[in-house]
């Protein structure tokens, strides 16, 4: 976490991060687990140390969370968001295909 300092250092006072959350594919806009961490991005422990050292040299943490888009298999918000038969997905979902 060294590095925070360094963008201190440079004058930013927030940092943004792309999504967190577990995901399919190679960069986070298709989430599959909205409560969990992309496990190799570190664990809830490692994000907690992040926010914490940000908070401690006074720059915030934006988090970028995606709503809209989501893989179709092993995909959470399927599941809070009414999920029905014959690929129903949802308000956020429309035939079960990746979004």
């Amino acid at each position: 976490l060294d590095y925070l300092e360094h963008i201190r250092h440079l004058g930013f006072n927030a940092i943004q991060v792309m999504p967190i959350t577990e995901f399919g594919g190679t960069w986070g806009y298709n989430p599959r687990q909205l409560m969990s961490i992309h496990s190799p991005w570190g664990s809830p422990d490692d994000v907690r140390r992040f926010v914490d050292r940000c908070h401690e040299l006074e720059m915030s943490v934006l988090v970028d969370i995606v709503l809209n888009h989501g893989a179709a298999r092993g995909n959470t918000l399927w599941m809070w968001d009414g999920y029905g038969p014959n690929n129903n997905g949802g308000i956020y979902f429309e035939t079960g295909k990746n979004t």
